[in-house]
């Protein structure tokens, strides 16, 4: 017998956002999962003004969120501490991993503006339970 270690790609957002407050992904429930989780945030060129990017997680589903600690976000290349740069108007292509031990049972991606139009998109790679196969 030998484990399956499958990678999957969920989508939290996919959509042209505007906002003069600012908005956030869809919530991902980490408990199905194991290890590290790494998060994608892409936009197109073409957006208005400067978006904030933060990751947030919360204990529950739909409130209680706050940023996660800053020693929970990394670098996949060089597993230095890192965090997501601002999106502006050129394309934007960022990904981070997330210490999944340092995290609370829900994660998001949040977006802070003034007057924001962007284009993105937020993706995330995580890895299910293990299975065995035969």
């Amino acid at each position: 017998m030998a484990l399956s270690f499958k990678i999957k790609l969920v989508s939290l957002l996919n959509t042209v956002y505007s906002s003069s407050s600012g908005g956030s992904s869809a919530e991902l429930d980490v408990a199905p999962y194991v290890g590290d989780i790494f998060i994608d945030v892409s936009a197109r060129a073409s957006g208005t003004a400067t978006t904030t990017v933060t990751v947030e997680h919360s204990d529950t589903s739909g409130s209680g969120f706050g940023a996660v600690p800053a020693s929970a976000l990394f670098n996949p290349n060089t597993g230095a501490a890192a965090s997501f740069a601002n999106i502006s108007t050129t394309a934007y292509d960022s990904y981070l991993g997330l210490n999944r031990q340092q995290l609370k049972r829900y994660v998001r991606v949040t977006f802070a503006g003034t007057s924001i139009t962007q284009n993105v998109s937020v993706v995330a790679a995580v890895q299910p339970e293990y299975t065995e196969v035969a």
